[in-house]
């Protein structure tokens, strides 16, 4: 007498997993693919090279600053920042116990292996920028410069 197990997955349950798939995969990278609101995308500064200044100041507005150059040229020095927020998760312990091999700890996987775990609070922080325009006697953009992490998005 041959004694045979099957297990066999009753067809409504198979079929209720593969349309929650379905579903679910769409929906999880269109989640990956969209931008954050939080993070709406910085000026591109490089395309205003060679562009009329009025373009600047259309964009820009009124310059905070601005310096005539003996050579004819002036530079117009516009100021801004954006803020940032970070922090609101747990790291493993760097410590001797839980050596990670990098600073800081990773971050945490749920995974119960190094069980001591360290909280990284939220803080938001503001970033300064600082763009300077160099522009010809010509009224054309000739250079482009800048100085702080918050003349670009991320």
């Amino acid at each position: 007498m041959s004694s045979r197990t099957s297990i066999v997955t009753p067809a409504p349950v198979v079929t209720r997993r593969l349309v929650s798939l379905v579903i679910l995969v769409p929906a999880m990278l269109l989640c990956l693919a969209a931008p954050s609101p939080a993070q709406g995308p910085g000026p591109n500064l490089m395309a205003y090279l060679n562009a009329p200044v009025a373009d600047v100041t259309s964009r820009f507005g009124t310059p905070k600053t601005t310096q005539h150059l003996a050579s004819g040229d002036t530079i117009l020095i516009y100021e801004w920042s954006r803020s940032e927020t970070e922090g609101g998760y747990t790291v493993s312990n760097a410590g001797p116990l839980y050596p990670t091999g990098l600073p800081g700890g990773l971050p945490y996987s749920g995974s119960p292996l190094g069980a001591a775990r360290q909280y990284v609070p939220m803080q938001t922080v503001e970033l300064p920028c600082e763009a300077r325009f160099t522009v010809g006697k010509d009224g054309q953009v000739r250079d482009i410069s800048w100085d702080g992490g918050g003349c670009f998005s991320d």
